[in-house]
């Protein structure tokens, strides 16, 4: 049985940022850390100014776990289809650079025309 898996990469756009893809975890293993752990390596392992990731809203579980790891909330948007909104959330490695990543984040989104 595998746990769960994390699938990310280094954000295109946006230099010294990883963008988290996809978090899975068996829905037999779910509320046991697993999902916290691997964040954790990702975390300790890449190289990163700060890291992405989005979640629809109303994921109240995925939103709640990412903002426990320290993950804030930057923007509401639709990624994916009109009809569903999204909360992308960000984490620092150095809070120095947030207004900076924050700035390039909704520019890249284009939140800011």
């Amino acid at each position: 049985m595998v746990v769960g898996d994390i699938i990310f990469q280094k954000h295109k756009q946006i230099e010294g940022i990883i963008e988290i893809k996809n978090i899975r975890i068996h829905p037999q293993l779910r509320r046991r850390k697993g999902a916290s752990f691997m964040l954790t390596q990702i975390e300790s392992e890449m190289p990163y100014e700060a890291i992405t990731v989005d979640a629809r809203v109303g994921q109240n579980d995925v939103i709640n776990l990412l903002s426990s790891q320290g993950y804030i909330p930057v923007a509401k948007v639709s990624l994916y289809d009109d009809n569903h909104q999204d909360v992308v959330m960000v984490k620092f490695r150095n809070k120095d650079v947030q207004g900076r990543i924050i700035h390039s984040i909704k520019s890249n989104l284009n939140l800011y025309n």
